[in-house]
């Protein structure tokens, strides 16, 4: 699957869990696709859709982690 799939994949489950922060790692194996691959979507969404999604050191709300961590911006929605 190429990045910029994988990218929308990872958006949209990132918004179906309510502004929650995710490591890589589970955003992978909730999604079921490889770390590293979820990585680069990950890193593609903070990139170009800056204003939606932070990333930042933190605490994984699925494993508890601390880790880099991703979320979704509440209330930020494409029309």
């Amino acid at each position: 699957m190429r990045t910029n799939e994988l990218a929308i994949l990872v958006e949209k489950w990132l918004r179906q869990n309510g502004g929650d922060c995710f490591c890589n790692q589970c955003v992978a194996t909730q999604i079921g696709h490889d770390a590293p691959s979820v990585g680069r979507a990950l890193a593609h969404l903070v990139i170009v859709r800056s204003e939606e999604f932070r990333h930042y050191r933190g605490r994984c709300a699925d494993c508890g982690t601390s880790a880099l961590v991703t979320r979704a911006v509440q209330g930020f929605a494409w029309a």
